[in-house]
């Protein structure tokens, strides 16, 4: 009998240990039962993971605005989008047209890789084999101060909003240009769409590398009521010694009553 009983304690403990490798369900004794009759229930921890798995896909679905609330937001911000601001007389200095300048640089600096893009860590969508995220509607502001304006209003909501952003800062057709490449120049593009249309972007950067810091910047006025913008920045060898001083021009031209950017080119990339 006793060898009978070491047999099967034997064979309990070889039990438990499966179930507890197998993580799927644990095995025990019952009391007042003989010691070989073995009962299996589902492992408490595993349900209680599955439960919050499925809470949080339940607030995940809560918290995410449908395709008719995006498309609604989106309207709304196209609608702000395209008023032609009223520019204050004298307009443009040199002040208003770098500042559209380092906004432009910005934004396409979102799509190229250099820059950014502020995100919300809490919403990721699947593509290309990567992970997306949630792209803050007041990314325009730049990630240091994303979240920072309460009239926001969702300017940068989809890709048919982050066009017309866009196109505040450079002429409508490049835009246009830049978001085809979003889609169908990049093998992993930056930006993608989810199913209920809100524009999600990877979570990186690398920022060019190579250059200086302090840009300066010259205004000229053209003769047929265009500015040219001179843009001076120099470049580094591999000590971080200025190597080479160089200079962009880009016309900022008044189109269908709003000024920007024309033929406007990145010139800071990896």
């Amino acid at each position: 009998m006793n060898s009978i009983k070491k047999i099967a304690a034997v064979f309990l403990a070889l039990l438990m240990l499966m179930s507890f490798c197998s993580c799927s369900f644990t095995e025990e004794r019952i009391d007042g039962e003989p010691e070989n009759n073995i009962v299996s229930r589902p492992d408490n921890n595993k349900d209680k993971e599955e439960d919050k798995k499925q809470e949080h896909a339940a607030q995940e679905e809560s918290d995410t605005l449908s395709k008719k609330e995006v498309d609604a937001l989106a309207s709304a911000a196209l609608q702000k989008l395209s008023a032609i601001p009223e520019y204050p007389a004298g307009y443009p200095t040199l002040d208003d047209v770098v500042a559209q300048y380092k906004r432009a640089c910005e934004a396409i600096g979102w799509i190229v890789g250099t820059e950014l893009v502020a995100t919300d860590g809490d919403y990721a969508h699947s593509s290309h084999g990567m992970n997306y995220y949630k792209v803050l509607p007041d990314c325009y502001l730049g990630a240091k101060n994303a979240g920072k304006n309460p009239d926001a209003d969702m300017l940068i909501y989809n890709k048919e909003t982050f066009e017309a952003y866009l196109a505040t800062l450079i002429a409508k057709d490049e835009a246009h240009e830049y978001i085809v490449d979003i889609t169908e120049s990049f093998d992993v593009p930056r930006f993608v769409e989810s199913k209920n249309g809100e524009l999600y972007a990877l979570p990186y950067a690398f920022p060019p590398a190579g250059y200086g810091e302090e840009d300066t910047f010259e205004l000229k006025a053209n003769g047929d009521g265009s500015y040219t913008l001179s843009v001076h920045y120099t470049t580094l060898d591999d000590n971080d010694e200025v190597d080479g001083e160089h200079t962009y021009d880009v016309k900022y031209i008044k189109k269908d009553g709003r000024w920007v950017f024309e033929n406007f080119l990145l010139v800071k990339q990896h």
